[in-house]
């Protein structure tokens, strides 16, 4: 008994290690990276998905110097940022429109160099009200982004991985934080904030490159077109028996549960045709859709209140350089 118990005490205890802990979550972050497919496609991905949080984040860093420079206070510069977000907000409907009708990889690199040429402006801005449009330019350049990419990872990553592969380009806003936070801190100190957003033209430029040699243009409806022609080749007795047991125990559960279909959502019509408004109109119809729309929102809302006066907080409060 005292051994069962002991034993079971020296399980627990090697369970809760933390360093134990850590390496069994690397192993397993690990074994999840090796297993995904791509992985080139979701570096430059998530590289060009940070674009706007990298951005935010040298602009940040760079806040005590322009506020100098600028002879602005905190709402002066609070107007910056904000503009730049709903700018990008604004633009992220008609790009993804663009995103829908045209090759998807030529336009995420159009959009990669104007976001590299409105940082390029914003360094040589002669004044407040100049650096305040080139930063609603990036901000339209680099928050549009989000659908293209998002219409992109549906065509290169079939289901079973997507939800990883996504997670992992998403996380690109994180990395772009955190590189713009460091380089810009780094570069503000060494030179001036103007240098800042000249290197970061440089690199988006870098990364337009490395966009158009390491990236093709995957087939649309890719994933659907090739699951349909796995389900052809592999349709055996037993699959026809899953499939339609399956089908069954589905429609026994939704009779069981009584649950109906809301008619004035069942699209009687191809909806790719549609006016912009009646589409979103139709996704905005659906509870589910407005939930994680507003739950985004929200968390939007402080990590970009965070990237743009986080910094800015500290310096003023600690009498700390942005380095």
């Amino acid at each position: 008994m005292n051994i069962h118990k002991n034993g079971h005490i020296s399980t627990l205890h090697a369970y809760l290690n933390p360093l134990k802990l850590i390496e069994a979550l690397l192993q397993q972050e690990k074994n999840w990276l090796n297993a995904i497919p791509r992985l080139r496609a979701i570096i430059l991905l998530a590289l060009t998905q940070g674009l706007a949080s990298l951005n935010l984040a040298a602009l940040g860093t760079v806040a005590p110097a322009l506020e100098s420079s600028m002879h602005i206070g905190n709402i002066g510069y609070g107007l910056l940022s904000t503009a730049s977000i709903l700018t990008g907000a604004a633009a992220a409907l008609p790009v993804g429109i663009l995103g829908d009708r045209q090759r998807r990889v030529p336009l995420l690199i159009k959009l990669i160099v104007l976001w590299a040429i409105a940082m390029l402006l914003s360094g040589i801005s002669p004044g407040y009200y100049w650096f305040l449009l080139t930063q609603m330019l990036a901000g339209a350049a680099g928050v549009s982004v989000g659908p293209v990419i998002a219409s992109l990872s549906g065509d290169l990553f079939p289901p079973s991985w997507r939800g990883r592969a996504f997670g992992l380009i998403v996380g690109g806003e994180l990395l772009g934080a955190g590189i713009g936070m460091v380089l810009a801190g780094t570069v503000n100190t060494l030179s001036n904030w103007r240098t800042v957003f000249f290197v970061l033209a440089i690199m988006a430029i870098l990364l337009a490159y490395l966009l158009w040699k390491g990236m093709r243009e995957p087939q649309r409806n890719n994933m659907e077109k090739l699951a349909l022609e796995l389900t052809q080749k592999n349709s055996t007795r037993q699959a026809h028996a899953q499939v339609t047991t399956n089908r069954r125990y589905l429609l026994e559960d939704i009779r069981k549960k009584s649950i109906q279909p809301v008619s004035k959502r069942i699209l009687q019509e191809d909806p790719t045709q549609w006016h912009w408004f009646r589409a979103a109109k139709t996704i905005l119809s659906i509870p589910s859709n407005v939930v994680l729309i507003s739950a985004s929102s929200a968390g939007y809302f402080y990590f970009t209140g965070l990237l743009a006066f986080g910094i800015l907080y500290l310096t003023q409060r600690f009498h700390i350089n942005t380095m």
